[in-house]
């Protein structure tokens, strides 16, 4: 599942799990935040730190700035 567009924008679940991360939290909290199933969430998870969107500690995860900013537009 891809959560960022060819384009760099957000595809609508890479925009509702960005969304979540503004409280940060676990995969089960995004999962239940958002209604979707944790086994799209993980890939998605990856997508987004990969491109500097999201930030893991001790699997908790939050927005970063450069995330926010992409929420934003």
């Amino acid at each position: 599942m891809d959560c960022i567009n060819p384009d760099g924008s957000l595809a609508t679940t890479g925009r509702t799990i960005l969304t979540s991360l503004i409280q940060p939290g676990l995969i089960e909290d995004i999962a239940r935040n958002t209604n979707i199933p944790v086994h799209r969430i993980r890939p998605c998870l990856q997508n987004l730190h990969n491109a500097g969107l999201v930030i893991e500690n001790q699997g908790s995860y939050r927005i970063t700035d450069i995330g926010l900013a992409l929420l934003n537009r």
